[in-house]
């Protein structure tokens, strides 16, 4: 899996799209790479000298996966599944606690009733809390507890990774004999906001909130205040995500193990020579180690 510009650019002058965009719900949900309810399954078209019946390159809805709406093809043989910087690009849902009963409520987006979505201006979107409802989102809260918000009276709102967890446990349950890498960042930095950012809020701030990016390179402080056209991005909290991948390999008795570490720990133990033909000849520097110290790699390995 991968969902960087090249790859996708690769995907629309190469590949064929075959299936029509589809609903998302009305998640609250960021998406770098334009519309998350738009869903494509393409084909590799490849010469027939290139072995084009052994290789199939389809780029999935992965909340079509999350919310089992798409049955993934299920097989004993060894599978690897491999997302570099995905689980920051995928939807994430918002809850908040009740004041008054402490009760867990999810966030939504609200538009004015009797328009059509398309033609609902920005501005008149707003982010409300409900009771909750959603059945992903519920199973997420439940396997994992940790992931719900400490107290109504302090910072007690939180972004959850809804999607990457609903699209892990589809793979896992499909592929029962699979070897999982999960890259990504472990924290972001605040906005660094210029003349040009946009630093009113519109929407309730909250913890692992994402860092908002136009297309201008510009950042801002609110997804709903934000220009259209944004890359949202969402740190991921490993060891809550990783707690809740051992709790999935629990109830599913699947005989495998997760763990994370940093990222520069997972090069310097299973890519230590590569690692080495980086070094500087005079100061021992690498990049692959001291570069991109804010990322963490979730692993899961078949048992022996």
């Amino acid at each position: 899996m991968d969902s960087s510009p090249t790859l996708l650019d690769l995907m629309d002058n190469v590949l064929v799209r075959s299936e029509q965009s589809k609903s998302n719900n009305g998640h609250i949900h960021g998406n770098a790479n334009g519309s998350a309810n738009e869903t494509y399954n393409k084909q590799l078209i490849l010469e027939s000298h290139r072995h084009s019946s052994k290789v199939v390159l389809k780029q999935i809805d992965m909340m079509d996966v999350a919310e089992n709406r798409l049955n993934l093809e299920k097989s004993k043989t060894h599978t690897i599944f491999i997302a570099m910087e995905v689980l920051d690009n995928l939807a994430h849902d918002k809850v908040t606690l009740c004041e008054m009963s402490g009760a867990v409520l999810q966030g939504e987006i609200q538009y004015p009733s009797g328009k059509n979505f398309k033609d609902v201006h920005k501005n008149e979107l707003e982010e409300v809390f409900k009771p909750l409802s959603d059945g992903l989102l519920k199973h997420v809260l439940k396997t994992q507890p940790s992931y719900l918000p400490d107290s109504p009276h302090s910072n007690g709102t939180k972004w959850i990774p809804t999607v990457a967890c609903g699209m892990i446990q589809g793979f896992l349950t499909s592929r029962r004999n699979s070897s999982v890498i999960l890259a990504d960042f472990d924290w972001l930095p605040p906005p660094q906001f210029e003349s040009r950012s946009i630093r009113s809020r519109r929407s309730l701030g909250g913890e692992f909130e994402p860092l908002v990016t136009c297309m201008d390179d510009v950042d801002h402080a609110c997804y709903l205040n934000s220009p259209e056209l944004c890359d949202i991005l969402f740190p991921t909290y490993f060891p809550a995500l990783n707690e809740y991948v051992e709790k999935l390999l629990q109830e599913h008795k699947i005989p495998s193990t997760a763990n994370f570490m940093k990222q520069n720990d997972f090069l310097d133990r299973y890519g230590k020579e590569e690692v080495d033909r980086t070094r500087g000849m005079l100061t021992g520097y690498t990049p692959l180690l001291e570069d991109f110290s804010n990322c963490s790699v979730l692993t899961v390995t078949r048992g022996t």
